[in-house]
């Protein structure tokens, strides 16, 4: 959430076979089932913590909706069998930023009305996959991934769109987000080996518009690409797969010694 006590996930239920959300309070340390009983994934807090959207699958047909934090009914913005998941909410709480994916199995990016009024806005809808697009903290600027050069790199564009965007990494990148002061760019570099992958900090400087990336610093090891900044970007939320118990249950051997004997 914005103001980072309470986490909202997906979680895959292996009993049911298709995810559902939960939201986590951090400070006290419980958990609870978000909504109904109803297939959902990819929750995104609106700025005030009030809502969260995601894309609800309960029918054949995905739909990208909302829901207050705190219960109550669901509204449905926008269903198409092309939607991905949304990925962000504009810090204007006007906008959200929506993956989709075309009958050609590429993943684009496109703007929601969060109120689900007028048109879905193309905002990277090329032949290319561009996929993860983040706001910044001040609604300027959209950072985003994109595979364009042959490898998947690491842009910015500023809001409204002008045709300028801007190369933030340099030796590949994926899962870009914002630091809370808007001063730096956080991503994965990626390498052919898991253990490879390094979370980077690039700075950008907004010099009248002209948003200008500075000198890339790795800060760590990343183990995975589902990471969120929190405190300002000095600390990490970094989701790591976990592997559910299996319950086996008891078998009754009898007359096992001349089991032993048969050996």
């Amino acid at each position: 959430s914005p103001d980072g006590t309470r986490l909202a996930v997906g979680r895959f239920d292996p009993a049911k076979g298709r995810p559902f959300l939960w939201i986590y309070d951090l400070a006290r340390d419980v958990k609870s089932r978000f909504g109904p009983d109803t297939p959902a994934s990819g929750p995104v807090w609106s700025p005030d913590g009030k809502q969260v959207a995601y894309i609800s699958i309960a029918s054949a047909v995905p739909s990208v909706s909302v829901r207050p934090a705190s219960g109550g009914s669901e509204k449905a913005l926008w269903s198409d069998v092309s939607i991905g998941e949304p990925v962000d909410w504009s810090p204007d709480g006007r906008s959200l930023l929506v993956e989709t994916v075309s009958a050609a199995e590429r993943t684009n990016l496109v703007l929601l009305r969060a109120d689900g009024s007028g048109e879905v806005e193309p905002f990277a809808s090329t032949a290319y996959e561009e996929t993860s697009g983040r706001f910044s903290p001040d609604g300027r600027f959209v950072a985003y991934t994109s595979n364009e050069s042959g490898r998947f790199e690491i842009y910015a564009e500023p809001l409204p769109r002008t045709g300028t965007r801007w190369l933030i990494s340099r030796r590949g990148g994926v899962a870009p987000r914002w630091s809370g002061d808007g001063r730096e760019v956080f991503f994965v570099e990626t390498g052919e080996r898991e253990s490879a992958r390094t979370l980077i900090a690039v700075p950008v400087t907004d010099q009248g518009g002209e948003l200008v990336p500075g000198q890339p610093v790795s800060l760590m090891t990343a183990g995975s690409i589902d990471y969120e900044p929190v405190a300002g970007g000095r600390e990490f939320l970094i989701g790591t797969p976990v592997r559910e118990a299996v319950s086996t249950p008891p078998v009754l051997l009898e007359n096992w010694p001349a089991m032993l004997a048969r050996k």
